[in-house]
């Protein structure tokens, strides 16, 4: 048998799930007892959100050193989270051992996620790099049969187990056979690698990042739509608007008889008078804003409860964690400035939620946030100023007094790189303005709010482009923002192509593909190269299914004049891919 460390089950602190403050739970109480801080604010919706939740695990001593503190909150299922700097510290670790973090529920284990050592200052440490340790539907009430179990090398690991498990009800048919031989492989070897896999077929060699298609929110999105068509035969089921941005997905939905309120672009399809109390409404991914909620109570749905939050809003937690410390920021009196496309939904959504607690500004790119950076200074007079945001900030917004005080969120998708460089733009402006010494005063860092899956997408792709391939084949919605920006990477150096599907794919010469500039399709010849052996990158935004990237492999494999069998006998010796060495 395996020695273990338990962390008991949790204390609650109020009655029902702990994303949202309970009856009876004092904000001073939990800080006092557990020294994390509650952060509540009700929206004109009596909507509460907080930046932690309230039901918390006492920290256990390992070998005399403190361990992290688990929390377990709601919104329908509950995560294990290590929020104090995301670490848990384990003497006597081994470096590059596997432990796994189980929870038990009544004596069985219920769940488990794999951790692997870092040796960091002469310490051996897990670190964490998204706030979502483990993850499992239902409560997880305080009992001594109910404990979160870190268990170290051996036997009882389980190398396969993913946090994703939960998700039970996103359809089989999204999965790719050949894809998930790949994801199966990276489970095995190389984790911790962000070099490539190569499949080599032939003199067909493709290589796939380590982190691509469905992240996260996606996949906990199209769960909770699932359920919701199983859950309730009986009623009518409604999308704000499109789920996710992938055509695929969408029109499987509505195929199964969910109506969309809104179309792709935004225009309403469904009035508020053909929705009734009875019908089920869903948010989608991206989140909505306030002003729709609101329309959605005047149809007698009512937003604000437990049920709907847990089973009816599929926004993402990293979307929803950035509305929470914009509004925590606009509260202190930060200006929030939203690096994100204006139309966008999600930016849509964020802008609506933390204007309600300060001013906001919304900015596309790097020039545009250096022209604000130049009225900070003094370059850019206020007329011009206007001329180039106006519409783009909240009510009562004065650029000569609510851009002393700067706080900069993003849309989740957008490249994490471009919102650290319109963050150091500002914040380069502000110093200059009022000096480093009072700086803290006037910028708020907010690096914290970047989503792990974006990054770990964007940094994958940047890691192909070292294994020189010879052009890209990017799969995913044509509105996907996720995945215009994995294009925009891959197109710094080789040719690249955007399709929705391996339809697109016409013929070994020519490919109708997504341009980016132009905003429309077009058609491109000789974009295979006919001189093999030929290297290929292929990769997926978040919001695709493995099955077409699948489809696209196949197809591109069949061009190159191989079949399911050769496919085969790759798959056998896949490997990663190993940089040539210099000299």
């Amino acid at each position: 048998m395996c020695a273990a460390i338990d962390f008991p089950g949790t204390q609650n602190l109020g009655p029902g799930n702990g994303c949202r403050q309970q009856a009876g739970v004092a904000e001073r109480d939990v800080r006092r007892r557990y020294g994390c801080r509650v952060v509540g604010a009700r929206n004109r919706l009596g909507r509460i959100r907080q930046t932690r939740a309230t039901d918390v695990t006492q920290p256990r001593q390992i070998d005399g050193k403190k361990g992290a503190q688990p929390v377990v909150s709601g919104d329908g299922v509950s995560r294990l989270l290590f929020p104090h700097g995301g670490t848990l510290a384990i003497p006597r670790m081994q470096d590059r051992h596997a432990w796994a973090v189980r929870l038990h529920r009544n004596g069985n284990r219920h769940a488990t996620v794999q951790a692997t050592a870092e040796k960091r200052n002469g310490r051996h440490v897990r670190t964490h790099n998204i706030p979502v340790l483990l993850v499992f539907a239902g409560d997880f009430a305080a009992s001594r049969s109910n404990v979160v179990r870190l268990t170290p090398p051996g036997g009882c690991l389980d190398s396969r187990a993913m946090a994703f498990k939960q998700f039970d009800r996103v359809p089989n048919h999204y999965a790719g056979a050949v894809i998930q031989r790949i994801k199966d492989f990276r489970q095995d070897m190389g984790k911790r690698s962000l070099a490539p896999t190569v499949l080599t077929v032939g003199e067909l060699e493709v290589l796939v990042p380590r982190h691509f298609g469905f992240c996260f929110g996606v996949e906990r999105a199209i769960h909770m739509a699932f359920s919701a068509l199983e859950r309730h035969p009986e009623r009518q089921i409604n999308l704000l608007s499109e789920i996710i941005h992938n055509p695929l997905v969408n029109d499987d939905l509505e195929q199964r008889g969910i109506r969309f309120i809104h179309d792709s672009d935004g225009q309403r399809r469904i009035e508020e008078s053909e929705i009734r109390a009875e019908d089920v409404v869903l948010i989608p991914a991206f989140g909505t804003t306030l002003e729709i909620e609101q329309s959605l109570q005047r149809s007698g749905i009512d937003t604000t409860t437990q049920e709907f939050r847990e089973h009816f809003d599929t926004t993402c937690p990293f979307v929803s964690k950035v509305w929470d410390r914009g509004e925590e920021l606009g509260q202190e009196g930060y200006t929030i400035v939203i690096h994100g496309k204006f139309r966008h939904e999600e930016t849509q959504a964020t802008h609506s939620h933390t204007k309600e607690h300060g001013k906001t500004l919304v900015v596309l790119d790097r020039d545009e946030a250096q022209q604000v950076a130049d009225f900070i200074a003094g370059k850019m007079s206020l007329e011009d100023f206007h001329e180039h945001f106006s519409g783009k900030w909240s009510e009562g917004f004065d650029p000569e007094t609510d851009l002393q005080r700067v706080a900069v969120v993003n849309q989740t998708t957008m490249l994490a790189e471009e919102t650290k460089q319109v963050a150091r733009i500002l914040r380069d402006a502000l110093s200059s303005r009022f000096g480093e010494s009072d700086l803290a005063h006037h910028f708020a860092d907010t690096n914290d709010t970047l989503c792990y899956a974006t990054n770990w997408n964007q940094n994958a792709t940047k890691a192909l482009l070292d294994a020189e391939p010879d052009l890209a084949v990017i799969v995913g919605g044509y509105n996907s923002s996720n995945t215009s920006h994995l294009v925009e990477i891959c197109a710094q150096v080789m040719p690249s192509f955007l399709i929705s599907s391996a339809d697109e794919l016409l013929s070994r010469e020519r490919i109708r593909h997504f341009d980016l500039h132009k905003k429309e399709s077009v058609e491109s010849q000789n974009w295979l190269p006919e001189q093999m052996p030929v290297r290929i990158a292929i990769t997926s935004g978040a919001s695709c299914p493995d099955v077409l990237m699948n489809a696209v492999f196949e197809r591109i494999a069949d061009f190159c004049g191989y079949d399911a069998q050769d496919i085969a006998v790759g798959l056998d010796r896949l490997a990663l891919h190993e940089p040539l060495a210099v000299g």
